[in-house]
């Protein structure tokens, strides 16, 4: 055991019985050192690099979202005032009127000389 002692208290380096070299300071050369901080500065910049183009993607589809927000805020609006029309008197009038061919009292038709008369319905029928 003295021996491991004597030998790790020595300046000069002396093995030991498995062969380790002891009391020999390993000098880091400053290139190393210049490499490392080159490596690091390189993958820094490719993650800078990679995490800008991630983040103009992203804004890119931020915009399209709020476009396609935009343009569902103004179909809502369409169609929360064309609830509020179909609720009225006025749009049942035109629907009795266009899609039914229903006439109001005052109204006459005028019938195209092809037609039937029997398959256009006169107010009279409808004025109860």
């Amino acid at each position: 055991m003295s021996y491991i002692v004597n030998c790790l208290r020595s300046t000069k380096p002396t093995l030991l019985k498995w062969g380790a070299a002891v009391g020999r300071k390993r000098i880091i050369k400053p290139r190393f050192w210049v490499l490392m901080m080159s490596a690091l500065v390189l993958v820094f910049t490719c993650v800078y690099i990679s995490q800008g183009s991630y983040i103009a993607q992203q804004e890119a589809r931020i915009r399209e979202l709020e476009d396609e927000y935009a343009q569902k805020l103004g179909d809502n609006q369409l169609l929360e005032r064309k609830i509020a029309f179909s609720k009225t008197d006025a749009y049942v009038e035109r629907v009795a009127h266009d899609q039914l061919g229903l006439l109001k009292s005052d109204e006459i038709r005028f019938v195209a000389s092809g037609q039937a008369a029997g398959s256009v319905q006169d107010a009279s029928s409808y004025a109860q």
